[in-house]
């Protein structure tokens, strides 16, 4: 609503999030693929090319694929919207979860907040049921903002937010989130060494450094529905992301799995279902 949907085009990432694509053409927008699936390094230089005026980004953890934008990248990508006066949105919304590295700086971080809109949530490490998310606008945008929304918004349950921040006030919440995401890096870390045991280089897994779950590539000749069909007659279940393409077909062969909500054994179980399902 703070742009224009004569002359402004709205990049989003393919593979990419559904949501804010399916959004920005209800609302009148051209959107463009932005294509993060090339292995080049080349992802800032295909942003400038495609020229949004607004880029959906998931820099830290890319959906679904899990990559990482370095921070070369990241910095380019900055340069250019602030030569083009754009703007990213970027949802950073596994934050937490990072295993076995060290987060790299937001977009919003590293340029000052001047051309980055940074979306996050609590659902990820409280619960999915409490809708609460934050929006973080540079200052230009936030006049606009409260201009077409003098209430901001108004969704979000004031009892909800207020224990939420009594909570964060106490310091409980910080202790909180390290729980989860110790848990979760168990979980985390015996999905991929269970499926490189029994697969070994037929998987190609990615997205290992931070989220709630893996994009694998099977290399076994399976389509990407035979592969869901086959594991659920065995017993586990895995996701297509088939969805989060739209200007070209899907690599056949990819799944996503997730892994939060399951423990070190519960995993060597599916993966071994998994083996009875995809090696026969």
């Amino acid at each position: 609503r703070i742009f224009d949907r004569d002359a402004d085009v709205i990049g989003v990432e393919e593979p990419g999030w559904q949501v804010p694509r399916v959004v920005a053409k209800e609302s009148g927008f051209r959107v463009v693929p932005l294509k993060t699936d090339a292995r080049d390094g080349c992802f800032s230089r295909r942003v400038a090319e495609a020229g949004p005026r607004v880029s959906f980004l998931t820099p830290s953890h890319q959906f679904p694929t899990g990559k990482l934008l370095p921070l070369k990248e990241r910095i380019e990508i900055l340069e250019w919207m602030e030569e083009g006066d754009s703007y990213a949105v970027e949802d950073d919304s596994c934050f937490e979860y990072r295993y076995d590295m060290r987060p790299i700086p937001s977009l919003y971080a590293l340029g000052d907040g001047a051309r980055s809109v940074y979306l996050g949530n609590f659902s990820k490490v409280l619960s999915p049921s409490l809708r609460i998310a934050y929006l973080v606008l540079p200052t230009t945008l936030l006049e606009r903002f409260l201009a077409l929304s003098p209430s901001g918004h108004p969704g979000v349950s004031a009892f909800e937010a207020a224990v939420l921040a009594q909570l964060m006030a106490s310091g409980d919440y910080d202790g909180h989130v390290g729980r989860m995401v110790r848990g979760n890096k168990r979980s985390h870390d015996a999905l991929p060494r269970c499926l490189t045991e029994r697969f070994g280089e037929m998987v190609e897994i990615s997205g290992k450094q931070s989220g709630m779950h893996l994009f694998v590539r099977v290399r076994n000749g399976m389509t990407t529905d035979e592969l869901i069909g086959s594991a659920l007659e065995h017993g586990a279940k895995v996701y297509s992301p088939r969805r989060y393409w739209w200007s070209e077909p899907m690599p056949e062969g990819s799944v996503m799995i997730g892994f939060s909500a399951m423990d070190a054994v519960q995993i060597e179980k599916g993966v071994d279902a998994l083996a009875r399902a995809w090696l026969a």
